[in-house]
C-alpha cells in the first residue's frame, strides 16, 4: 500500500539511563494531531511510533517498503535529532524522490542548521497541522513551497525561510488526535501513575504556558501564548478514548494544568456528569496550590499531581525564573497529601550557578518533601531556550548534537563552574538512592503493590537505581 505521508516518532532507546525501567513509551501526541488533520483533509497517512513498536534504525527501511510513502515526516526533538538525520539518510537511499520533513522543537529552533546538516528537505517551524497539509498540496502542484508560511526548505542549493505562521487560534476546531493510527494497546502506565501495566492515553487541555523558566522549550513552538480548549471538547475526546479503546487512565500533558483553574473545574464537572469512571494525572504548580480545586479534582478521578520543584535552593529557583518558593513547594505537597492525591516532585541538578552545596540542598529537600515519587534530571541547555543562550555565552560547546542524546539522564552536557561531569553524575545517582532506598519508603511502596507485574516492575526499577 502507498500512503501520502508517513509520520515517524524516532526510537529513543537508551536515552533514560538508570530510570529506563521507570519509563514507558508515551503516545506521540503531536504526530497524532498532525495525522488527524492530514487525514481529515483527505490524504492517506500512517504513524510509525518506533519506541512503542520497538523499531530500530536498522529495521526502519522495511517500513518504507511496506508503506511506500510520498513524504516522510519526523518528530525532531534535540535528544533524537541525530537519529532523525540518520533515518533521513535511509529514506533518501531508499528513494531519493521522497520528500523528507522534520518538525518539532529542535527543527524549529535550529531550522537552517538542521537543513544544512542533513538530507532533510523541509523543516516545519512551529505547529504542524496546517503546514503539513499545505506541504502535501504544494507537492501535488497546487502552489509553490514559497507560499507556505512557517517552513524552511532547500531550493537549488539554498535554504529558503518563509515568514512565520500564526498560531492556530481556535484549537477546539482541531480534530482529536488520531489514536486509531497508534498502537494504543502498547502504551502502558508508568511507575508514577501508580497503575503499572494499565493502558493509558495522554492529552492536552491547553497549548502553551504562562511561565518562562529558562530551561523549558514550550515557547519554541507556542510563543509565550496560552490557548485553551473548551471543557466539553476535552471530555468528548476522553469519552471517545474510553468507548473506542477501553482506556480508563489518562495523563494531561499541559505544562501547568492548574494554571487555568476555571477550565479545570469545568473539565472535572464534565467528567463527573458523564460518569466516565476514569482516573488521571496532571501537572500542578506549587505557587498555585488550591485546596478547593484539589478536592474537585480528586472527586473527578485525579490520582496524581506533578510539581516541578526544580531546586532546593531559593537563589537557584530565582535565577531560573521559576516564580515559586521553597515554602510554596512544602505547602503544595502537604496540601495534596491532605486531600489524598499522590504527588510526584521533579528536580533538575546542575543548573547555572549550582555548587556542591546547592545540589545537596536539592537532594535533601526532595527527601524532606517526602512526596510519593521524585524524579531527577541533569540540567540540559536545549536549543531555543534561554538556558541555551546562557551556556553558549559561557563557552559551552553545543555543536555536537549527538551529545544531547544522553545529556538529561546520563552524561551531563552542561557543567557549572566548580563542578565536574563526574561529580554531577555521582550526585544524580545519589539523589535517586537517597530518595528511594529509604527503609520507610520501601516498606510504604511494598504495601501499595497491586499485582505480580507491579512487584516485578518495582524490583526492576530498584535494581536500575542501585546498579
Amino acid at each position: 500500500m502507498a500512503v501520502d505521508l508517513l509520520l515517524v516518532n524516532p526510537p529513543a532507546e537508551g536515552i533514560y539511563g538508570i530510570v529506563q525501567k521507570a519509563s514507558s513509551p508515551q503516545p506521540p501526541l503531536g504526530l497524532a494531531y498532525v495525522a488527524a488533520y492530514v487525514e481529515k483533509k483527505g490524504y492517506t497517512v500512517k504513524v510509525l511510533d518506533c519506541d512503542a513498536e520497538e523499531i530500530t534504525v536498522d529495521s526502519f527501511r522495511a517500513y518504507l517498503e511496506q508503506f511506500h510513502p510520498g513524504c516522510v515526516g519526523f518528530s525532531s526533538t534535540t535528544p533524537v535529532i541525530t537519529t532523525v538525520i540518520e533515518m533521513a539518510d535511509i529514506v533518501k537511499a531508499w528513494n531519493g524522490q521522497v520528500t523528507v520533513i522534520a518538525g518539532g522543537a529542535h527543527a524549529t529552533a535550529l531550522s537552517e542548521e538542521t537543513l544544512k546538516r542533513s538530507k532533510i528537505d523541509i523543516v516545519v517551524r512551529g505547529e504542524g497541522e496546517k503546514t503539513a497539509v499545505d506541504i502535501l498540496e504544494s507537492l501535488a502542484g497546487k502552489f509553490s513551497l514559497r507560499e507556505i508560511e512557517g517552513i524552511s526548505f532547500k531550493e537549488n542549493g539554498k535554504i529558503i525561510p518563509t515568514p512565520d505562521r500564526e498560531l492556530i487560534p481556535g484549537i477546539d476546531g482541531l480534530p482529536f488526535p488520531a489514536r486509531h493510527l497508534l498502537p494504543t494497546e502498547k502504551y502502558k502506565a508508568s511507575y508514577y501513575l501508580g497503575s503499572y501495566g494499565e493502558r493509558f492515553a495522554n492529552l492536552i487541555a491547553t497549548r502553551g504556558c504562562p511561565y518562562q523558566c529558562i530551561f523549558c522549550g514550550q515557547d519554541i513552538i507556542f510563543k509565550h501564548t496560552v490557548r485553551v480548549r473548551s471543557a466539553k471538547n476535552i471530555v468528548a475526546e476522553i469519552e471517545g478514548a474510553v468507548r473506542q479503546f477501553s482506556i480508563k487512565l489518562f495523563c494531561f500533558e499541559d505544562s501547568t494544568f492548574t494554571a487555568t483553574p476555571e477550565l479545570v473545574r469545568e473539565i472535572c464537572a464534565e467528567i463527573s456528569s458523564r460518569r466516565l469512571g476514569i482516573r488521571w494525572g496532571a501537572m500542578g504548580r506549587a505557587n498555585l496550590a488550591d485546596e478547593g480545586l484539589y478536592r474537585v479534582m480528586k472527586d473527578a478521578g485525579c490520582i496524581l499531581l506533578c510539581y516541578g520543584v526544580e531546586s532546593g535552593n531559593q537563589r537557584i529557583l530565582d535565577s531560573i525564573q521559576k516564580n515559586a518558593t521553597l515554602e510554596q513547594a512544602k505547602s503544595a505537597v502537604k496540601l495534596a497529601k491532605k486531600i489524598g492525591i499522590p504527588v510526584n516532585t521533579s528536580f533538575v541538578l546542575g543548573l547555572p550557578g549550582e555548587t556542591k552545596e546547592t545540589i545537596m540542598q536539592t537532594i535533601d529537600f526532595a527527601v524532606e518533601l517526602n512526596a510519593d515519587y521524585a524524579s531527577f534530571s541533569l540540567a540540559t541547555p536545549y536549543p531555543g531556550t534561554e538556558f541555551y543562550t546562557i551556556a553558549m555565552k559561557e563557552g559551552v560547546d553545543l555543536s555536537d548534537w549527538s551529545r544531547f542524546r544522553l545529556a538529561r539522564y546520563q552524561e551531563p552536557l552542561y557543567v557549572p563552574k566548580g563542578l565536574t561531569a563526574g561529580e554531577l553524575k555521582s550526585y544524580y545517582r545519589l539523589a535517586y538512592k537517597k530518595f528511594y532506598m529509604r527503609p520507610r519508603y520501601i516498606i510504604k511502596s511494598l504495601a501499595k503493590i497491586k499485582s505480580l507485574a507491579d512487584l516485578v516492575h518495582k524490583i526492576q526499577v530498584g535494581a536500575g537505581l542501585v546498579s
